[in-house]
């Protein structure tokens, strides 16, 4: 009952720690985090609405600038003279301006017209010349056996061959068919001045820029490679960049498109290659980079053109008859699908030179935007430099900055650009919400130390109770276990003392019976009172110990002998195994005791299974002696705790059996001042094995010195 009391104490402590202290702690630490939190959420929404007036602000900056351009364009555009209509407009879109395109259209007359399209008129391109000659151009049998040829031999031949067909033949589609095979043939033998010269030929003396357009760039070409192969690297070069520059104005009058994107091409790339080689003149790579300029303008003017006829035209037909000329802004149409990037076209109206009503637009420039009215838009804010601005489309992709920080607010622009959206980006907290995220981890941290200690402080303090309470019990275990083995021996003692002294043994075998069990309760009694004494003395720190050189396997037999009298009687068969083992230094004395106390376990524990087995070796070194027995065993939660003072094991068999709960302590005590070790392996009802393991030591300094 006392241990009953001693816990539900200690449980009422803890249920007042817990409603007094830990729940009153807790309750303030939420009230405060709730609090910290909700002012944490109206600073979030104030800095929000802060940066989404800024986004606004800052879109209709940019569209306000964008508005003032566009009316400067529309003024530079009013009123103009035909004669000054095209100079001024390509005045207009030259970079860097806003105007990436402008077009000017007259609305009298239908707008999907070329007569409405004042400007850009296109230029009368070079009427192109139908190919009358093929380079597939059949040749007589006598030439097309020499086809394909390697050898020079061979190839000389075919030369002198077509040269023959050339003269005799008046038909002159086959003399130049006949001429560009011979200079293919030079070119295939790596006889490139000769195929130049027979190219040239083809070019001066057959004039087949007039007759075959493609025969003639393929013959420039080649003669242009050819030279690069001679190492005559500027004379190809500039051969390659003069056919390059015709190409581009379509003054080779090739009727096949392709064809000419793939000589531009071919004329790009080889040009590349030759700026690359050295001592090639640099005004070479500045007319190289303007041709290829003038080639990208013309690709996007083409470009523009043909969305401008396909798209723009029809759309402007319905709005041409509401545009006014008193119409301050302009209007704008949005197209994100023709081409990789949008199309942003203003258009409004402006006046002729006669009143007439005219419609000027053009293709907003988006990288003028980006690099030159958002940089210069965006660079401040009023927010410092925390703050970042970032522009993306519709998709979501980045127009201008990047994110690299931390999304606070968007807002989409206002009138012109009505798809994008302007973000607010903070690169760095601010300071207010540096302090207020500063509140809200500090003050849940404060209180959670404090509670924690304070848990601590209870778990410790409970504990320790806990410890005494069962310490306590343990002690008071131990001194009933005492008293009732001290019980046991006096009362057999003193039985048969008092039975020899009134002569009731009548024959000597019963009065040597009696003295032996008087002497061998008489020495369990000396043995329990030795524990109790080495153990008081262990605790005060007073036990030493003798250590001789002796041997432990004659201590093991003599052990057993000593206690051989309670084998027997337990009917307990023994198991030994001991060998001889070198001499060591050993307090015989307290070996012994550590001996009887592990054999006294294994007979009380050993249940129905009456056998022991003892073994004394040399192994590895060191001297091991092994006490198993085939009892009840040790659980796996008791296995850490079985050495220690007082502690008996939760199992209710082997709480049923008498012990002080010493003798393992005294037991580790004695091998550990030794220099020792002792362990044990235990299975659950089928019994225990104690190995002690001592060193070989002749002198106190061999090895670890032994605790006295």
């Amino acid at each position: 009952m006392a241990r009953a009391r001693s816990h539900l104490s200690i449980r009422q402590v803890a249920i007042v720690a817990v409603l007094a202290i830990i729940l009153p702690s807790l309750v303030l630490t939420l009230v405060g985090l709730k609090l910290t939190l909700d002012l944490r959420t109206q600073l979030e929404q104030t800095l929000a609405e802060q940066y989404a007036v800024a986004a606004r602000a800052k879109a209709q900056e940019v569209e306000i600038e964008v508005a003032r351009l566009e009316a400067t364009v529309k003024r530079k555009a009013n009123q103009l003279p035909d004669a000054q209509i095209a100079p001024t407009l390509d005045q207009l879109a030259t970079p860097p301006s806003i105007v990436e395109h402008i077009f000017l259209l007259d609305p009298a007359a239908p707008l999907e017209s070329p007569r409405a399209m004042l400007h850009p008129r296109s230029p009368p391109a070079p009427q192109p010349i139908a190919e009358d000659i093929l380079w597939t151009q059949p040749f007589p049998p006598v030439i097309r056996r020499f086809r394909d040829v390697r050898d020079p031999a061979a190839a000389d031949a075919l030369v002198q061959a077509l040269r023959r067909y050339a003269e005799r033949t008046d038909y002159a589609p086959a003399r130049i068919r006949a001429s560009q095979v011979v200079a293919a043939t030079f070119f295939r033998l790596e006889r490139y001045q000769e195929a130049i010269d027979e190219y040239s030929r083809l070019l001066r003396v057959h004039n087949v820029a007039g007759s075959s357009p493609s025969l003639a760039v393929l013959a420039r070409y080649q003669i242009a490679t050819a030279r690069a192969r001679l190492q005559q690297h500027t004379e190809a070069l500039k051969e390659l960049l003069d056919l390059y520059a015709d190409l581009i104005d379509g003054s080779t009058r090739m009727a096949d498109a392709s064809r000419v994107a793939y000589f531009k091409s071919r004329c790009r790339d080889d040009a590349e290659s030759l700026l690359d080689k050295p001592r090639v003149a640099t005004p070479y790579s500045r007319r190289f980079q303007t041709l290829c300029a003038a080639e990208e303008r013309q690709a996007a003017r083409q470009t523009f053109l043909a969305y401008l006829r396909r798209y723009v035209l029809p759309r402007l037909e319905l709005q041409a008859p509401s545009l006014r000329l008193d119409e301050p802004a302009f209007r704008h149409l949005w197209d994100e699908e023709f081409a990789d990037t949008p199309y942003v076209i203003a258009y409004s109206a402006v006046r002729g030179p006669d009143g007439s009503r005219r419609i000027l637009g053009f293709k907003l420039r988006l990288d003028y935007l980006r690099d030159h009215l958002l940089p210069k838009a965006l660079a401040t804010n009023r927010f410092g430099g925390h703050v970042a601005f970032e522009l993306t489309d519709r998709n979501g992709q980045p127009v201008f900055g990047t994110s690299g920080g931390r999304f606070a607010a968007a807002e989409r622009f206002p009138a012109i650009f009505k798809t994008w959206k302007l973000s607010v980006v903070e690169r760095h907290p601010p300071p207010l919400r540096r302090l207020a995220r500063y509140n809200v981890v500090l003050f849940p941290v404060v209180n959670a130390l404090m509670i924690l200690a304070i848990i601590i402080g209870v778990v410790i303090t409970l504990r320790g109770t806990a410890r005494e309470l069962e310490f306590s019990q343990l002690k008071s275990d131990f001194v009933s276990n005492v008293s009732h083995e001290l019980k046991t021996p006096l009362a057999l003692i003193r039985m048969f003392a008092e039975t020899l002294q009134m002569g009731r043994a009548r024959s000597p075998e019963k009065i040597q019976e009696y003295y032996t069990i008087i002497t061998r309760e008489s020495e369990r009694l000396t043995q329990l009172i030795n524990n109790v004494l080495d153990f008081s003395r262990i605790e005060g720190g007073r036990k030493t110990y003798d250590l001789r050189l002796d041997d432990l396997a004659d201590v093991v037999r003599d052990t057993l002998r000593a206690y051989s009298y309670e084998l027997d009687k337990q009917q307990f068969t023994v198991d030994t195994q001991i060998e001889e083992v070198p001499e060591t230094l050993l307090d015989r004395n307290a070996i012994s005791l550590a001996l009887l106390n592990l054999l006294s376990n294994a007979v009380k524990y050993s249940g129905d299974e009456r056998h022991i087995r003892v073994a004394c070796e040399a192994r590895n070194g060191a001297l091991v002696v092994e006490v198993a027995d085939h009892g009840l065993g040790i659980d796996r939660t008791d296995l850490d705790k079985v050495f220690e003072k007082f502690y008996r094991a939760r199992d209710e068999q082997v709480r049923a059996t008498r012990g002080s709960g010493l003798g393992l302590a005294i037991v580790k005590h004695s091998i550990d001042a030794h220099g020792g070790t002792i362990a044990v392996e235990s299975e659950k009802g089928k019994g225990s094995t104690f190995t002690v393991t001592l060193p070989v030591r002749k002198t106190l300094t061999d090895g670890k010195n032994p605790g006295r």
